[in-house]
C-alpha cells in the first residue's frame, strides 16, 4: 500500500514546546544568578572573542583598574597590559584560543586609568570557538611586600650588627653575615629552630628571657641586653632590639632582631670591678643614679648638649628616634638642622643673651624633622657654669608637645567649624561608624582562630570527650558562628552609614521581584505571595535592595512556623508627599510594647532559639530610610503577624 504520513500527535508537540521553554527559562535564570555571582567577586573576571577583544568584564574590572566598563568592552585586553608583559599575555590567549588547558597562573603587569602598574596573577581558560575565558587577581601589595623583604635583607647582609629574622612562631629564617661571624652559627645551623636554644646557656639571665619572651608573645618590641653563647661555648654580651614586623590589618608576620656585640664593655667593666671593689661599689651606685636619670629622660625627654658656641657634642636615643638624624649626623652639628623656619631671628638672640648670661630660658619651640615633620617641643636650656662662672655648655632637656599642640589646634578648628556649620558632629558621627567597622574587622581574625581551633579539637578528641564536654565545645562553636554573623552584621551597617549614595530612578515592582525569586530558592517556597503593582522611586539601587531583602526576609522568616505563611507587600498611602508602602505578614508578631527597641542595633524580640538572627537587620534598613529621606515603623500584635510601614519619594517623570 502507498506511504501514509501521520499526522503529529497535538499533545507530544505541545509537551515538548512546554519542555523546551522551561529548560529555556532556566537557563536564563541559571545564567543571571552566575553573572550576579561574578559581580560579587573582588577578582576581575573577563571573556575574550578570537581576536583577543573584551566581550564581557564585571564590575571589579572598574573597580581595580578604574576604566569604565563601557569604553573598555570591544578593547583588546593587551591594550591593558604592560608593554613588557604583552607578549606572555598574548601567548596564554593564543594557548587558551588553541584548546590548551590552563597550565600556570603568570604574574603580569596592568597599567591602571591612572597610570599605576599593578601586579595581577592571570589565568585563562578556553571556551568553545576559540574564545577564552579568565581571571586577574591584584597581588600588588604581596609582590610588594616581597620586594621590600628582599632590600631589608640585602641592606642586613651589610651591616656590622648581628641581624637575626624569625616567624611569627619564633623559628629562625634569615641571619646575616655578621651573625654568623660573631657566633659561627650558620643559617643552615639556625634555620627552623627558636635563637635561644641555640644561643642561651648557663649565664643566660633567665629574668631577661622570659621579659624578652612576653614581649614576643604581645607583639611589642624590646630592647635589652643579656649573655649568649657562640657555637664554639663561648660566652658574650649582646644589646638586642626585637621588633614585630606586621601586615596591614595588624597580624605578626616575622620578628627582627638587631644585636650589637657589648662583650668589650661588659669586660672592662669586669676589669674594673675587679680592680677596686670599693671604687666598683661607688661607681655601681652612681652609675645606676645616672642610669635611672638618663632612663627617666630617654623616656620622656629629648637630651642635647652643646659647647659655648652652639655645637653639639651630645645627643640621647629618643633625639635620633624623633628627628630622624643619626647620632653622627647630629654630632659636632648645631640647632639649626632642626630649624623650622617658623621663628624669627630676634627669637634665638633672646634664647641666646638668657643663657649666656647664666639663666635657665624655658619655653616652646617649632623644629622639624630630617624628613620636614614638624615638631613642637617644650624646651629648658640650662647653662653650666667653669670656675670663672662663664657658660661654657649648655644642656637642653625637651619634651615633644606635638601631638598636644596638634591637639589644641584641632580643638580650635572643631570649635570654629562647630560655630560655623555644626561638622563637629558629623565628623564625629562618620568617626564612630569608622570605628565600629575597624573594631569589627579586626574582629574576624581572633574569631576565625577560635572556631578554627575549636574544629581541631573537636577532631583531635573525637570519642574521647564526656558529653557534657562535647556539648561545651559544640556550644563554643555555635557561639563563635553567632559572633561571626553579628560581625558581619556590623561591617554592613557600618558600611551603609558611610557608602556613597548613587540615586537613580528605581523599578521598585521590578527589584521586588528581583528580592523574591532569591527568597523563593531559599526559604519561601512556602510562601504565599500578593504584591500589587509598586511605583518607580528615587534612591540608590544597591541600598534599597537591602531594605527589602531585610523586610522581605523578616516576614518569610516569621511567617515560616505557620501552615499557610502568607506575605503582602503594596502601596499603602501617602505622607508628607511620600509614599508609604507596607510588607504584611502572618507570622508570629511581637508586643507594640517593646517597638521601640525594633530598630535599634543587636534588638531582637524573639529568642534566637525561635528565630535565627542578631538584630542587625532593621538597623540598617532604619539608617539606608533615613539616608533617603523616609522613615520606618511597624504595628503587630502576639501570633496575629506584623507589618513595616516605610516611605520613599517617587521618581519624578
Amino acid at each position: 500500500m502507498p506511504f501514509q504520513r501521520v499526522p503529529p500527535d497535538p499533545l507530544t508537540t505541545d509537551l515538548h514546546v512546554e519542555a523546551t521553554y522551561r529548560l529555556t527559562e532556566a537557563l536564563v535564570e541559571s545564567e543571571a544568578r552566575m553573572r550576579r555571582r561574578v559581580e560579587l567577586l573582588s577578582e576581575i573576571v573577563f571573556e575574550t572573542d578570537t581576536a583577543g577583544s573584551l566581550v564581557f568584564l564585571n564590575g571589579a574590572w572598574a573597580k581595580v583598574m578604574l576604566h569604565p566598563l563601557r569604553e573598555s568592552m570591544q578593547r583588546r585586553l593587551v591594550e591593558f597590559v604592560h608593554p613588557a608583559d604583552v607578549p606572555l599575555v598574548s601567548g596564554q590567549l593564543a594557548a587558551s584560543s588553541a584548546g590548551a588547558t590552563e597550565a600556570d597562573r603568570p604574574l603580569v603587569r596592568m597599567i591602571r586609568a591612572d597610570g599605576a602598574m599593578l601586579w595581577m596573577e592571570l589565568s585563562v581558560s578556553p571556551l568553545p570557538g576559540g574564545a577564552a575565558v579568565g581571571a586577574l587577581h591584584d597581588v600588588t601589595r604581596q609582590k610588594r611586600a616581597q620586594d621590600d623583604l628582599a632590600k631589608v635583607s640585602l641592606v642586613a647582609s651589610f651591616t656590622e650588627n648581628l641581624v637575626l629574622i624569625t616567624d611569627a612562631g619564633g623559628r629562625t629564617e634569615w641571619v646575616n653575615r655578621a651573625f654568623t661571624e660573631r657566633t659561627g652559627f650558620t643559617l643552615a645551623d639556625m634555620l627552623g629552630k627558636k635563637p635561644g636554644h641555640l644561643l642561651q646557656g648557663a649565664e643566660t639571665d633567665q629574668e631577661t628571657v622570659r621579659q624578652i619572651g612576653a614581649a614576643v608573645r604581645e607583639g611589642r618590641s624590646i630592647r635589652t641586653e643579656l649573655t649568649n653563647y657562640t657555637k664554639d661555648g663561648e660566652p658574650y654580651w649582646v644589646q638586642l632590639q626585637i621588633t614585630p614586623i606586621v601586615d596591614a590589618g595588624g597580624k605578626i608576620l616575622q620578628f627582627v632582631s638587631v644585636q650589637s656585640d657589648a662583650s668589650d664593655r661588659h669586660r672592662a667593666e669586669l676589669e674594673i670591678r675587679t680592680l677596686n671593689s670599693g671604687l666598683e661599689k661607688r661607681v655601681q651606685e652612681r652609675a645606676l643614679q645616672l642610669a635611672q636619670f638618663k632612663s627617666a629622660l630617654d623616656l620622656h625627654g629629648l637630651v642635647v648638649i652643646s659647647d659655648a658656641l652652639g655645637v653639639i657634642t651630645y645627643v640621647n636615643d629618643r633625639v635620633c628616634d624623633l628627628s630622624g638624624y643619626t647620632r653622627e649626623a647630629l654630632t659636632d652639628g648645631t640647632h639649626h638642622l632642626f630649624n623650622s623656619g617658623q621663628h624669627p631671628d630676634s627669637f634665638f638672640d633672646e634664647i641666646w643673651t638668657t643663657i649666656r648670661s647664666g639663666q635657665v630660658w624655658h619655653g616652646e619651640i617649632r623644629a622639624r624633622t630630617r624628613g620636614g615633620s614638624p615638631l613642637w617641643l617644650d624646651t629648658t636650656i640650662v647653662p653650666f657654669l667653669n670656675s670663672a662662672g662663664v657658660p661654657d655648655q649648655f644642656i637642653s632637656i625637651q619634651t615633644d608637645v606635638t601631638e598636644h599642640r596638634i591637639a589644641e589646634e584641632r580643638v580650635t578648628q572643631l570649635y570654629h567649624e562647630v560655630e560655623a556649620s555644626g561638622v563637629q558632629l558629623r565628623e564625629a558621627n562618620s568617626n564612630l561608624e569608622s570605628f565600629a567597622y575597624s573594631v569589627s574587622h579586626d574582629l574576624r581574625a581572633p574569631l576565625r582562630h577560635i572556631h578554627g581551633y575549636l574544629d581541631l579539637l573537636r577532631r583531635a578528641t573525637a570519642g574521647q570527650l564526656s558529653e557534657k564536654a562535647e556539648r561545651y565545645v559544640s556550644t563554643a562553636a555555635s557561639a563563635s558562628v553567632q559572633m561571626g554573623r553579628l560581625i558581619d552584621d556590623l561591617l554592613a551597617f557600618s558600611r551603609m552609614g558611610q557608602a556613597e549614595m548613587h540615586l537613580a530612578r528605581v523599578d521598585l515592582d521590578a527589584l521586588t521581584h528581583e528580592v523574591i525569586a532569591g527568597l523563593a530558592i531559599e526559604d519561601g517556597s512556602r510562601v504565599t505571595w500578593a504584591i500589587a503593582p509598586l511605583p518607580h522611586v528615587a534612591g540608590d539601587t544597591a541600598m534599597l535592595r537591602q531594605v527589602l531583602v531585610n523586610l522581605v526576609g523578616n516576614a518569610v522568616k516569621y511567617s515560616s512556623k505557620r501552615d499557610e505563611p502568607r506575605v503582602e507587600i503594596v502601596c499603602a498611602g501617602v505622607e508628607d508627599g511620600r509614599q508609604v508602602f507596607a510588607v504584611r505578614d502572618n507570622g508570629a508578631g511581637f508586643d507594640m510594647a517593646y517597638a521601640d527597641k525594633l530598630f535599634g542595633v543587636f534588638q531582637r524580640l524573639h529568642h534566637e532559639d525561635e528565630f535565627e538572627g542578631t538584630g542587625i537587620g532593621l538597623a540598617v534598613v532604619r539608617r539606608v530610610l533615613q539616608r533617603h529621606g523616609g522613615r520606618i515603623w511597624a504595628e503587630s500584635s502576639p501570633d496575629h503577624g506584623a507589618t513595616f510601614y516605610f516611605t520613599l519619594a517617587l521618581a519624578e517623570g
